[in-house]
């Protein structure tokens, strides 16, 4: 473990990733272009889609700190997040002829003072392939670290669909 950690703290500062994030953006929900969920770090607020029609998302302010950001930062070091392919050659299959719904479309950037990565992926198969579970892995560090705001904890739950 100590190992592991060590060889990511050196990854970040040796292979000239910044140990600073300076803008993070993540927008997920259903695969329809209506239901979404968004993390915008530049803009301060997450928008909390209550997918039914008639009422409209939830806003709320929401600041990650440094400290928040430490493990995105490390586990998209360790996933080799920045040279993923970036969203226009991100064709991911996972396990072919198995499809699963509900599912959810994914976009993602990350943006340090010297390298930026966008990726989009969806769960629709039944496995990510490859840049996709690399992805997200990253995702899940994020929505951690989200989820466990207040401003979070405090939200509505939606009463349509199946969030």
């Amino acid at each position: 473990m100590f190992v592991q950690i060590c060889s990511i703290i050196l990854a970040i500062y040796v292979c000239g990733v910044p140990a600073r994030i300076v803008s993070v953006y993540l927008v997920y929900g259903g695969t329809d272009a209506k239901t979404k969920n968004a993390f915008d770090s530049e803009r301060d607020r997450y928008v909390h889609d209550m997918v039914c029609e008639s009422e409209p998302p939830v806003i709320v302010r929401m600041i990650l700190t440094d400290e928040d950001y430490q493990p995105l930062l490390a586990k998209a070091v360790e996933t080799d997040f920045f040279n993923l392919p970036g969203d226009s050659q991100f064709d991911d299959k996972g396990l072919p002829g198995c499809m699963k719904t509900p599912c959810t479309r994914w976009w993602l950037r990350i943006r340090t003072s010297e390298r930026e990565n966008a990726v989009s992926w969806d769960d629709c198969q039944c496995e990510l392939g490859q840049y996709g579970h690399r992805a997200m892995q990253v995702a899940n560090v994020l929505l951690s670290a989200i989820r466990a705001k207040e401003e979070f904890k405090k939200l509505p739950k939606p009463k349509c669909f199946y969030y």
